[in-house]
């Protein structure tokens, strides 16, 4: 619910979820760890902001002005930990949201960059793109095939989004205590895993196939018939399932671009 509704406030899937889990949030280490992971997400080439309980404002009335709003950090000095704790579990638009009632979670939300011609057209992103594209075979070609620099910049921003995941591993959170969550992170994990099953699996299944073929037939002309058989039905399936997608992936686009 909290994914669809960001997604409606600012107009697109452009939003990560960071979820951080630890027990020492609020003290003294744990506000730091918070802070430098906030300022590293922030350096990230395709983040444009960063919102997280570090960063955001205390909006109060003023005791001196009963017209006036004080506005002021919930991270401020003079504050100790178990206070900003409490002023943002105060606050009933964050808590259980933002920061969890005990204190172990604390969301960060990161809006990425959009995937506009003149976004991915700056100076300062072209080679980023360019990096990350070419850090996969094949992905360069097909990216500047599909589309123009906003469709390189998007499919650029997917293959990063384990980035942001070590940028919060590197702060000091366990890996078991980072969780990520977003329509761009889903695209990540999901050509990553594929690439990781067409290197990794589909070699180890085909190997085990003929092998029990072997085992079981005995013969070299019962071993190749089912392989004759099997292969082109891979192939076929394979290729059915890329062209569905592209077919549905552009009626997707223009679904999302309609509701923006």
């Amino acid at each position: 619910d909290s994914y669809w509704e960001a997604r409606d406030r600012f107009g697109g899937d452009e939003s990560v979820f960071l979820g951080l889990v630890a027990e020492d949030h609020f003290t003294e280490a744990g506000l730091e760890r918070l802070v430098g992971t906030t300022r590293a997400l922030e350096r990230h080439p395709f983040v444009d902001r960063v919102v997280s309980p570090v960063t955001m404002d205390e909006i109060r009335a003023d005791p001196e002005d009963a017209d006036g709003l004080l506005v002021a950090p919930y991270l401020r000095e003079g504050r100790s930990p178990e206070d900003v704790r409490k002023a943002l579990l105060s606050d009933p638009d964050l808590a259980g949201a933002m920061v969890s009632r005990d204190g172990r979670f604390v969301l960060v939300l990161v809006q990425l960059v959009p995937n506009l011609e003149e976004t991915a057209g700056r100076d300062d992103l072209r080679p980023e793109i360019d990096r990350r594209l070419l850090s996969v075979p094949g992905v360069e070609r097909l990216a500047s095939a599909d589309g123009g620099g906003a469709r390189r910049l998007e499919i650029a921003k997917q293959l990063s989004m384990k980035e942001l995941i070590e940028i919060c591993e590197a702060a000091g959170f366990a890996k078991d205590r980072v969780h990520a969550g977003g329509f761009t992170v889903a695209m990540h994990f999901l050509v990553s895993e594929g690439a990781r099953n067409l290197k990794v699996v589909f070699p180890f299944t085909a190997i085990f196939i003929v092998l029990s073929l072997i085992w079981l037939m005995r013969r070299p002309r019962d071993v190749i018939l089912p392989l004759l058989c099997v292969g082109p039905a891979v192939v076929w399936t394979m290729g059915l399932g890329g062209m569905v997608l592209a077919i549905f992936l552009p009626i997707f686009e223009l679904q999302k671009a309609l509701q923006q």
